[in-house]
């Protein structure tokens, strides 16, 4: 689902965005080696230019970026289908980083300004014609970096809401 009338631009800066969004995935069904083709919790569309995406294989997940070609966080925790999960997307600092169910976050990789910036956040689509099948619950962006008791204290409330 595309929102359609929200632009990224007005929930992240092209240098720092967090993203939190807690669902339950029922069925993965893509399996591409560019995490910008694959079933996402969210992302931008129509440019891909990030989100959160999980491929059929592993299953694995990953966090991407676009500063002039895909930079992708990938490993971590798999997602597990029919589960509550809440799943963060934070870049900062000239990279990106990743994080499922408040656990470890997975190690930065180095991706610069988010670009292009002119898409829409989409629910569950992003941008590349591929619609996960999830219960998309709640999602919680900022434009700034929170610090790490609230980040935490976000996943826990939703995994406790929701789970």
């Amino acid at each position: 689902l595309n929102t359609g009338a929200v632009a990224i631009s007005s929930l992240i800066s092209n240098t720092t965005g967090y993203i939190v969004a807690c669902g339950i995935l029922r069925v993965i069904t893509t399996n591409s080696g560019t995490a910008s083709s694959n079933d996402a919790i969210f992302g931008t569309e129509p440019d891909q230019t990030l989100g959160f995406a999980f491929s059929s294989t592993g299953p694995q997940s990953a966090a991407f970026n676009n500063d002039g070609s895909e930079d992708a966080i990938a490993g971590g925790t798999a997602p597990v289908i029919d589960q509550v999960m809440v799943f963060e997307w934070r870049h900062e600092g000239g990279n990106i980083y990743k994080r499922t169910n408040g656990g470890s976050w997975s190690g930065a990789v180095s991706s610069g300004n988010s670009t292009p910036l002119t898409g829409s956040f989409g629910v569950g689509y992003n941008g590349a014609s591929v619609f996960t099948q999830l219960d998309f619950l709640e999602a919680v962006t900022f434009n700034a970096i929170p610090n790490d008791t609230l980040k935490d204290a976000l996943v826990a409330d939703m995994l406790a809401h929701y789970g």
